[in-house]
């Protein structure tokens, strides 16, 4: 894999989902994986209504799966993934940072696994969730985006990243897709 990209984001998230899976080409040249708190009943909406505004293919992760360029994963609500070989393990364990999905054990493997390939994004979201994994990116040479907190509709998740480590890149939720095709597209 040459790079991955993984998002995280929790409440304001499908907003924020949809301005930047919508403005990737249908060409991006990594899988992105998107740990999102959600109840189980929004999760196929969010997938059905993500899938009419972007090129890319989105789709539930599934146990196992191998990770491919050009698709959009999310992990499904009430499992934790990890990231095994380019493949998402999903996993039941015990809530973390009381989210199952959590974007930190979601992040951390791939901060692990992976290293320099990581692109981590957080965006908007009530709690901490994602810091100290976006931490763990940064520290294995990843590159790491947080979104802008005065433009995020929950400015906790943004901040708390922030104030954890600075990030390479602080932008308005309108630049991220942007950075992330500068990051990720091949020149």
């Amino acid at each position: 894999m040459n790079k991955i990209v993984v998002i995280g984001c929790s409440a304001g998230g499908i907003s924020a989902a949809e301005q930047i899976v919508s403005k990737l080409p249908m060409d991006f040249a990594a899988p992105i994986v998107f740990v999102q708190h959600m109840n189980a009943s929004m999760n196929m909406f969010f997938i059905d209504y993500l899938n009419a505004r972007t090129q890319l293919k989105l789709k539930q992760a599934k146990h196992m799966e191998i990770l491919k360029a050009g698709f959009v994963y999310y992990v499904p609500p009430n499992y934790h993934a990890l990231l095994e070989e380019e493949r998402i393990n999903l996993n039941s364990d015990a809530k973390v940072n009381y989210s199952r999905p959590s974007i930190d054990v979601f992040f951390e493997s791939v901060a692990l696994e992976e290293r320099e390939k990581v692109v981590g994004v957080v965006l908007t979201g009530a709690n901490d969730d994602g810091a100290y994994g976006l931490d763990l990116i940064k520290q294995g040479g990843g590159t790491t985006i947080v979104q802008n907190p005065e433009t995020a509709e929950h400015d906790a998740m943004p901040m708390a990243a922030i104030k954890r480590k600075q990030p390479d890149f602080i932008l308005d939720l309108e630049d991220i897709a942007f950075q992330l095709i500068r990051l990720v597209q091949k020149p």
